[in-house]
C-alpha cells in the first residue's frame, strides 16, 4: 500500500501530537494534533481550491445563503442570551434550530438552487 505526501504529513501531525503528549500532558499533545492537522487540511484545500470547489459544489449562491445562515444564528444566540437571558448552550441550540429552521423555510419555498 502506497501511502502519499498527504497521508505522511498527517502521520507527522499525530506523531508531533504523541510527542508533545509525552513531553508535556496529553491535553497539550492533543492541541498540538489538532492544530498541526487543521493547518495541514487548510493548507492542501489551498492548495487545492478548484477541486475542492467543483467537489463540494461551492458557488457564490451557497456562499451567501451559508453566511447569511451565520449571521442568522448569531443574531438570534444573541437575542436569546441577552434579551431572555438563556443559558449559554441553550441559546446555541435554539439559535440554530430557529436560523435553520428559516433558512430551510426559505429554500424549500423559494426555486434557487443552494
Amino acid at each position: 500500500m502506497r501511502c502519499s505526501v498527504c497521508c505522511c504529513l498527517l502521520g507527522g501531525a499525530a506523531l508531533a501530537g504523541i510527542v508533545a503528549g509525552w513531553q508535556w500532558t496529553l491535553m497539550i499533545g492533543f492541541w498540538t494534533w489538532m492544530a498541526t492537522t487543521i493547518a495541514l487540511v487548510l493548507l492542501w484545500t489551498a492548495m487545492n481550491l478548484q477541486v475542492v470547489s467543483e467537489s463540494l459544489g461551492i458557488n457564490p449562491l451557497r456562499i451567501t445563503s451559508w453566511t447569511v445562515f451565520v449571521m442568522l444564528f448569531f443574531a438570534f444566540f444573541f437575542l436569546y442570551q441577552s434579551t431572555f437571558a438563556f443559558p449559554t448552550i441553550p441559546s446555541i441550540i435554539l439559535g440554530i434550530l430557529t436560523a435553520g429552521s428559516g433558512w430551510w423555510t426559505y429554500y424549500t419555498l423559494e426555486p434557487a438552487k443552494a
